[in-house]
């Protein structure tokens, strides 16, 4: 089922009321036309008074039909020819639209929206624990500044307003001069919300510190108030601002912009702020361990925002978890309203006037909300390398069983989905067939043999081909080792490539008729009047975040180029004059894919593809969709072409082409980089630098790092020195570089506990708990060969609830994309040996913090408040030790066995029973 906007009407109102905007403006408006209307009917007997006017006819009239209202104003104000009661009704007119526009004033200013006015915080902690108001309050304006959305305003300013009679009290009919402008004045206020907030501090719990903040609105005299905790004042402010600015999302202009578009004028979690907005900075900080942790954590409070599944599968292709990305998408194409079924057959209809064919062209904003899912779906299928890899890969022993739950998901919506493109491939494994060509069929039914029946049955042939296509697809054995699991691996990658050209075929024609509701083709205009309007204005960008020259361009050049790589790795036997591959499309099934094929081959030469590539956008420069774009893209997607051609011409017989075609795809980079903005160009850096597998042949060619070194310059490596290896070779090397990492931090984490160690009893078994988790997540990363995102983000997540400073501090986490040198030989066999360390025995350092935190639990509750600094320190002192071996086993590979000295050395917990057999006093014991 598709997701309905009526489904939100169970969803709590927003508390603050919706700024009617367009609905005061239109009765200011006709306010204002009833009274030019009295104007001219008042100003009858006055006309043509400006007769002598020289000029064009039409001048003549303008100045006729102004003379004639100003004479009616005239008349109605001095009352000449207009009764007592007409000058009542025309004062009251004046009044109310005097009333419209100070109410419509209020909501455009509500809905913009206008500058908030944070006030200074106010504190009503004792005097020992003062916080620094100033500083917080700055700090809130920062956050709030942050977002984007709004205009934090820490200057007093003057109250508007809340009654219409409070204008009309400042107009003094004796000094008109004064008042007059003064009254007019107020009439646009100056501030819209106001933000206050009271600080306090509680004696028990983890989240000591807290704010009761209260949000007020100026324009409707309404007002919230909610209250906030955390572990220290900084969490408090970020918390508070995250509340205010998830309460006025849903009623300013910002909310009616992705993701938030579905919680207009309804109550927005501030959870679900506060997530999304951790996961976005992460992203730009590429720690995507953690974006995709927040990611899952928002969307578990809007599972059907088509918008967050985008940016998920997004990330998951960052991680190199393409198969999850393909659930991902599959999963959200079905939230457009529209059934499985509906949306398998639109996929594959013929060109013809069908209603579905045009579905678009009435509901272009859907088209911009499922746009990005679609092409993120198109793009991962064109993608088999990796994708079909993966989905026969296990990986290690909880991947493994994690992909076989995703397969086992996908398996029935691929097979219903994607069969058409399975049709040839399948009859050409039908049983005794000899020569699959398709003949005429000449004779009666009963004469034709088994295949050519099966071929005239349509229902028959669609249960033959998805019951093959599902054989395909079952992965049997370890997978990834046997030839037929390599056979069934190539005829899927085949499968994908061609739903992959489909899926560009349905989404160029679907962005034409949303372009086309959307008068995109006219949005020149509206840059024209923002470069002569005299104001200062935004630049006006299409609504879609992709060109339409990007889909043709992946239409009729990638998609075919990438599918000809696919076929060519197909090797069928050719006994018996058997074709390889038939490109033919089924009589009764539109394929679009077979449109484009024969004109690219797996061997196109590079003067050849580039004409096709200039056509494709030669083509599309003088349509109406060729403005506004982002001509980056263009750029772009032309390098990814030239590098993927790039495969088909290696080895030494091929030089000349493959470095032809390198000039070329260096030449596009180039370009891009030239055209884009400055945002691109940071954030897209990895993605193209180590990322896109498009541009895998490209990176290992000189030009590539010559560019490399050009564009991005760092002092981390000389030049020359860069060297581009494989997802899985980086991901290694980020996964010691976080183990490496978090030995760090803990080191100086438990130092800093040595100097300052208290004798509190529950805290120190919180340490101790904390501890016991963060090696049980070690263990669970070295055994999953740190292949598992989610053991990452815990364990981050975990480090940097020990001491939010100090991770901050040292910069921790690393980024995941960083050039480097140094690194573990084999690291997986490091891992082994770090996950046999951690093992649950009797003298593991897991067991032996659970035993520590068990033991200062049982004292706390005897009644022992205090432990002895000696050996606190000491038992500190012993736990910085163990990190620093295995920052050191990190760095260099060796000293394993000093690790495993340094955790059987963290003293035990030792119970001195005093006379009173109830209490407990905890001491270290000596090993």
């Amino acid at each position: 089922m598709g997701k309905k906007r009526a489904r939100l009407s169970r969803a709590e109102m927003s508390p603050l009321l919706v700024p009617r905007v367009w609905a005061w403006r239109m009765a200011s408006l006709a306010v204002a036309l009833a009274l030019l209307v009295a104007m001219w009917w008042a100003g009858a007997d006055k006309a043509r008074a400006w007769n002598a006017v020289w000029g064009w006819p039409w001048v003549r009239a303008l100045s006729d039909g102004l003379a004639r209202l100003f004479h009616g104003l005239t008349a109605i104000i001095t009352g000449n020819h207009v009764s007592l009661g007409g000058q009542l009704a025309c004062l009251a007119l004046a009044l109310l639209l005097v009333y419209l526009v100070w109410r419509a004033t209020r909501s455009a200013l509500a809905y913009r929206p206008g500058p908030v006015n944070v006030q200074k915080l106010v504190g009503s902690t004792p005097k020992t624990t003062s916080p620094p108001l100033l500083e917080l309050t700055e700090l809130l304006s920062e956050y709030l500044s942050e977002s984007n959305l709004y205009q934090p305003a820490t200057m007093p300013a003057d109250v508007p307003p809340s009654a219409f009679l409070d204008i009309l009290g400042e107009v003094d009919l004796e000094k008109p001069g004064s008042s007059i402008p003064r009254a007019l004045s107020r009439l646009h206020p100056k501030l819209t919300y106001k933000v206050s907030g009271v600080l306090q501090v509680r004696n028990e719990g983890a989240e000591r510190y807290g704010m009761t903040v209260t949000l007020t609105a100026y324009v409707f005299s309404g007002a919230r108030a909610t209250t906030v905790w955390g572990r220290n004042w900084d969490e408090v402010v970020h918390r508070a601002a995250d509340w205010v600015m998830a309460t006025l999302l849903p009623i300013t202009r910002p909310g009616k912009q992705p993701p938030w578009r579905d919680w207009w004028a309804r109550e927005l979690p501030p959870e679900l702020f506060t997530a999304y907005q951790r996961a976005k900075r992460l992203i730009h900080q590429e720690r995507f361990d953690e974006a995709l942790n927040f990611y899952y954590e928002a969307m578990e409070h809007d599972p059907q925002n088509v918008y967050l599944r985008a940016e998920v599968a997004g990330v998951q292709e960052q991680l190199g978890l393409y198969l999850d990305a393909l659930d991902t998408c599959q999963g959200a194409l079905t939230l457009d309203e529209q059934s499985s079924e509906k949306h398998s057959k639109r996929l594959w209809l013929r060109r013809s006037l069908r209603p579905t064919n045009f579905r678009y062209l009435g509901h272009p904003r859907r088209f911009g909300q499922f746009f990005s899912i679609r092409y993120r779906n198109a793009v991962i299928l064109g993608s088999p390398e990796k994708t079909a890899e993966q989905w026969f890969t296990p990986g290690c022993t909880r991947r493994a069983e994690e992909r076989r739950e995703i397969r086992e998901r996908l398996r029935p919506i691929i097979v219903d989905r994607y069969w058409p493109a399975a049709v040839d491939l399948a009859l050409n494994d039908f049983p005794g067939v000899e020569y699959c060509r398709f003949p005429t069929i000449r004779y009666a039914y009963d004469q034709l043999s088994e295949f050519e029946k099966l071929r005239l049955d349509k229902h028959r042939l669609e249960d033959y081909v998805k019951e093959w296509f599902r054989r395909q697809l079952t992965v049997t054995g370890i997978g990834g080792c046997a030839p037929s699991s390599n056979l069934k691996q190539r005829k899927v990658a085949v499968v994908f490539q061609r739903a992959c050209a489909q899926e560009f075929h349905r989404l160029t024609r679907d962005d034409v008729h949303a372009r086309l509701a959307h008068f995109t083709w006219l949005l020149w205009l509206a840059r024209l009047l923002c470069k002569v309007w005299p104001g200062y204005s935004r630049e006006v960008h299409s609504p879609y975040v992709s060109t339409h020259a990007v889909l043709v361009t992946n239409r009729d050049v990638w998609a075919p180029l990438r599918l000809a790589w696919a076929s060519s790795a197909l090797e069928w036997p050719r006994h018996r004059n058997k074709p390889a591959i038939l490109h033919r499309p089924a009589w009764w099934r539109g394929r679009a894919y077979t449109r484009k094929s024969r004109a690219i081959t797996w061997k196109t030469p590079p003067k050849k593809l580039e004409e096709r590539v200039a056509r494709t956008l030669r083509r599309l420069s003088p349509s109406p969709f060729a403005w506004p774009t982002r001509e980056w893209q263009d750029h772009y997607t032309a390098a990814c072409v030239y590098a993927v051609a790039m495969e088909g011409h290696k080895g030494p017989p091929d030089v000349e082409p493959y470095n032809q075609l390198a000039v070329r795809a260096v030449e596009q980079l180039s370009k891009s980089l030239l055209c884009a903005e400055s945002g691109y160009t940071t954030v897209g850096r990895s993605w193209m630098l180590a990322e896109d597998p498009d541009l895998a042949a490209l990176r290992d060619h000189p030009l590539f790092k010559h560019f490399e070194n050009t564009a991005y310059p760092t002092a981390n490596l000389p030049t020359g020195t860069r060297t581009h290896t494989d997802h899985d070779a980086r991901m290694a090397a980020y996964d010691r570089r976080l183990l490496r990492s978090t030995a760090e931090v803990m080191e100086s984490v438990w130092l800093e506990r040595g100097h300052k160690v208290p004798a509190n009893i529950r805290m120190l078994a919180e340490w101790a708990q904390a501890e016991a988790e963060i090696w049980e997540l070690l263990k669970d990363i070295a055994e999953g060969h740190a292949r598992i995102w989610l053991h990452r983000a815990r364990l981050i997540q975990a480090v940097q609830d020990c001491d939010p400073t100090t991770p901050e501090r040292v910069g921790y986490p690393p980024h995941m994309n960083q050039s480097t040198n140094d690194g573990i030989k084999n690291f997986d066999e490091t891992l082994d040996l770090l996950a046999t360390e951690l093992q649950p025995e009797n003298k593991s350092i897991v067991q032996r913090s659970q035993t520590w935190s068990e033991t200062l639990n049982d004292a706390e509750a005897a009644g022992e408040t205090s432990m002895g600094k000696r050996s606190a320190r000491n038992l500190c002192a012993h736990y910085a030790a163990a990190w620093l071996r295995l920052r050191v086993w990190m760095d260099s590979g060796k000293y394993q066995n000093v690790f495993h000295d340094a955790i059987r050395r963290i003293p035990e917990p030792k119970r001195h029973t005093a006379h009173d057999p109830n209490s407990i006093r905890i001491t270290v014991s000596r090993n």
